[in-house]
């Protein structure tokens, strides 16, 4: 278990990782189209020290999910990728080519 100290302090990066997140998503949502864009939550794999940092990943990813949903893009796929290596779990966003070019 962990303690008190440790939980204030991960809280606090969670939230910092998830804000820095958020500004990289709005700005890829001003994007006219998607070629798998994505994003990495936990960047330096810090979610791999306890469980409780990796449902804070999770969760922060499902929020960034939500937020990329709600701008209603009708031909933007959104998808989250939860990996054993929270490190390598992201956020995704893809449309197709405004080009028609693979």
């Amino acid at each position: 278990m962990a303690d008190r100290r440790y939980l204030k302090k991960m809280t606090r990066y969670w939230a910092a990782e998830e804000a820095r997140a958020t500004v990289a998503l709005q700005d890829a949502l001003a994007s006219e189209w998607f070629d798998y864009w994505h994003t990495h939550l936990d960047w330096k794999g810090r979610g791999n020290r306890h469980g409780s940092d990796r449902t804070a990943v999770a969760a922060a990813l499902l929020r960034l999910l939500e937020r990329a949903v709600a701008c209603r893009r009708q031909d933007t796929q959104c998808w989250v990728v939860l990996a054993p290596d929270s490190g390598q779990s992201a956020l995704f966003l893809h449309s197709p080519n405004p080009q028609g070019t693979p």
